[in-house]
């Protein structure tokens, strides 16, 4: 019999127990009766071995306290209004049920400790996002994907978050979180080297300088990619099956129709067109 502080046995593999006691003080008594012959050394071990693996078992789903006592028919003993009796008789091959081993990260759980001393709130969020990361690739690689939920990943992204005192909130935390998780659920393969540990890997944070390069760097190819489209548009335009309306008896272009048909100024028009050597 097992004296638990709460019901963590209905999250295990373990099967419905022969015995449930609800006592007073809010710990359940639950009992597995076991069919078969234990006098012998070897058969003692054994069973010794299964009951001690059920502990660990309700131990790993967060059962606090749990004791075992050994009961025998020929024993007394007090049962309440609130005991099940079930009819199972088990073999202890049938109680014999895998134990989750407890998860732990340990580069992740280093990248918190350092994250701890950073100074800016960028440094912060960096050491954040890799902690999440870290420990979802750890998680993956003891227990697969088919494990990894949006739930507890959303649940290693607060308690990182706790630790490391981020500034921007839960919210962004939870943001980081979900955008790793798509990318490890898409893209993830442990055996394949992606995710291993690079102790010479440093998460740069951009400072303005930096940005505003980056910045001025995307407003430049945006402007090259608008001027190609326009200046591809007014060329068609003026060279295509249509072209004749947009030419004078003298064959010069028609730069204002041009220019209303388009919606743009006639000084964009004058510029593409002398571009193209059009004009």
């Amino acid at each position: 019999m097992y004296l638990l502080a709460n019901d963590a046995w209905l999250n295990t593999a373990l099967p419905e127990p022969s015995m449930i006691t609800k006592l007073k003080n809010g710990y359940n008594l639950i009992g597995y009766a076991i069919n078969g012959f234990m006098g012998t050394e070897k058969n003692k071990r054994y069973a010794r071995d299964v009951i001690l693996k059920i502990k660990k078992a309700l131990e790993a789903e967060g059962a606090e306290d749990v004791k075992i006592y050994p009961f025998f028919p020929d024993q007394r003993t007090i049962l309440n209004k609130n005991t099940i009796i079930n009819p199972y008789i088990y073999d202890l091959d049938e109680l014999n049920i895998p134990v989750k081993k407890k998860f732990y990260s340990k580069r992740a759980d280093l990248i918190t400790k350092l994250g701890q001393y950073c100074n800016t709130v960028k440094e912060t969020e960096d050491y954040l996002f890799d902690a999440i990361r870290f420990t979802i690739y750890d998680f993956v690689k003891f227990n697969s994907k088919d494990a990894l939920t949006l739930d507890y990943v959303n649940l290693i992204a607060i308690e990182k978050y706790r630790q490391l005192g981020s500034k921007k909130g839960e919210s962004t935390a939870r943001a980081k979180a979900k955008a790793i998780y798509r990318w490890v659920i898409k893209n993830y393969n442990p055996g394949s080297g992606s995710g291993k540990w690079n102790w010479n890997y440093v998460r740069k944070t951009k400072n303005n300088k930096e940005l505003k390069m980056v910045r001025a760097e995307n407003a430049k190819k945006q402007a090259e990619k608008k001027y190609k489209n326009m200046h591809a548009k007014i060329v068609n335009l003026v060279t295509g099956l249509m072209s004749y309306e947009y030419k004078k008896k003298d064959g010069t272009i028609k730069i204002s129709k041009v220019a209303r048909d388009l919606g743009i100024s006639r000084t964009t028009v004058y510029k593409h067109l002398k571009d193209a050597n059009l004009i």
